[in-house]
């Protein structure tokens, strides 16, 4: 769920300003509706702290789950599990759906014989370029689990997410 502002106009000319909480504009959209509200124009507001990360998604993750995500297959590697059997725990214990879909096909690419950093290059809102990279090179110098400790620590680093506001006319 995420704040929209709104600008709405009442039937009598009125302009309204507000913040409503949804999960898309469109569901600010519909609520206006029903409130016999004319829409003109919904934002969304997306400047975040590190105190609120756990409800920012992207690719329908949270980034704290992509976090805890990350630390538990460092972990599971460094203690000598293989990739495939980490991944599989993972998959089990997994609780958000979007991102047990995504480990899951994770976990089939890997096990058809696909490296990790191609399986996850297949589901770009799990890593940036840069992270994908740094998986292909944990891969081929061996030093996997440390790479994936380093992502983790990188993105619970960053104490703050830029801002980034669009907005749509209606």
């Amino acid at each position: 769920m995420a704040n929209y502002n709104y600008v709405a106009t009442k039937r009598s000319g009125e302009r309204v300003k507000g913040v409503i909480e949804a999960g898309t504009r469109e569901e600010v959209v519909d609520v206006l509706h029903e409130k016999d509200l004319i829409v003109v124009k919904v934002t969304g507001q997306f400047g975040l702290s590190f105190k609120n990360l756990g409800s920012f998604q992207i690719g329908g993750v949270p980034l704290k789950d992509k976090v805890f995500f990350a630390k538990q297959l460092s972990t599971m590697l460094a203690a000598g599990l293989p990739i495939i059997q980490a991944l599989e725990i993972l998959v089990q214990q997994t609780e958000n759906q979007s991102l047990k879909k995504k480990l899951q096909s994770i976990y089939d690419d890997v096990q058809g014989g696909n490296k990790l950093s191609s399986a996850f290059s297949k589901h770009e809102s799990m890593f940036n370029k840069v992270q994908l990279s740094l998986l292909k090179a944990g891969e081929e110098s061996g030093n996997l689990s440390e790479i994936i400790t380093q992502i983790a620590t990188d993105l619970e680093k960053s104490k703050t997410i830029p801002e980034a506001s669009s907005t749509k006319e209606y």
